[in-house]
């Protein structure tokens, strides 16, 4: 009796690490992106102790200059920031319109001068475009490349926009194909969380008839969509093919709204043949 109640735990025990292995893997996914960046004065040294705010979409926030001069502001919304850097003895020096893109991590140079601290140095050089610090090949399309785009009113056909993406033939416009991958082999994050249809492999809901469905995020809720079509991060698993990270607009405290219409003539449109 006891020998088969031995033989029965380790068999449960077995199951349960077969069962734990085969779930799905909840990952961390980036919804935010980071600000990199170092202090030097007119000779190049490093400025350590400085005080550098970001401010941005959803407030501000703060950080001092490590022994080298180097400084992070990590989880920052994507967005325009203003970078001011203060230091007693030294002037202020401050650069507009830094571009934080989702997932991205911006790299920024701020020289400041011996002055007085209520002088500011408006700086106007843009920072660097591209991300060294990471392998990750793609492309990240905002809001206001999107506006200026002629395209179609869901994330799914706006990835269409990217180097490496094409059609997947049979499987539809909302699974496209990233980097040769099939388009059941990608995966797709809203906000952090894997709207990936996890049965049938594609683009949020799916129907044996209709097709994929695609996702019910709504096309103007989007704030930043970046495509990853290769040499992306372990964090993205279970995709053999592209990763699409999304991220929506914030609110805020200020009460505002828009109004827009599409139209399409059918003037401009040529004959349909069947």
């Amino acid at each position: 009796m006891r020998h088969t109640q031995y033989l029965v735990r380790i068999a449960t025990a077995v199951y349960a690490a077969i069962w734990l292995a085969a779930s799905p893997v909840v990952h961390a996914q980036e919804t935010t992106g980071t600000l990199n960046g170092r202090v030097i004065d007119t000779q190049g040294l490093a400025v350590p102790g400085a005080t550098i705010t970001a401010t941005g979409p959803q407030g501000s926030k703060t950080t001092t200059s490590a022994g080298d001069g180097r400084f992070t502001v990590p989880f920052l919304t994507p967005g325009a920031y203003s970078i001011k850097a203060e230091l007693q003895g030294f002037k202020s020096v401050e650069q507009r319109n830094v571009t934080v893109a989702l997932g991205r991590a911006v790299d920024l140079e701020l020289k400041m001068e011996v002055g007085v601290v209520s002088e500011t140095v408006q700086v106007t050089a843009s920072a660097k475009a591209i991300d060294t610090t990471t392998t990750t090949i793609g492309a990240t399309l905002n809001t206001d490349d999107l506006r200026q785009i002629p395209v179609g009113r869901t994330f799914a056909q706006t990835l269409y926009l990217t180097a490496g993406v094409s059609s997947s033939g049979s499987l539809g416009t909302q699974n496209p194909s990233i980097s040769g991958s099939s388009g059941l082999e990608n995966q797709y994050v809203v906000d952090g969380a894997n709207v990936t249809n996890t049965g049938y492999g594609g683009l949020g809901s799916y129907s044996i008839i209709f097709g994929s469905l695609g996702n019910a995020t709504p096309y103007d809720f989007i704030k930043e969509i970046q495509v990853k079509t290769g040499g992306y991060s372990a964090e993205f698993g279970q995709a053999t093919g592209g990763v699409v990270n999304v991220v929506t607009k914030s609110g805020s405290n200020t009460l505002r709204g828009s109004a827009f219409a599409y139209s399409q003539p059918s003037k401009l449109e040529g004959a349909w043949k069947q």
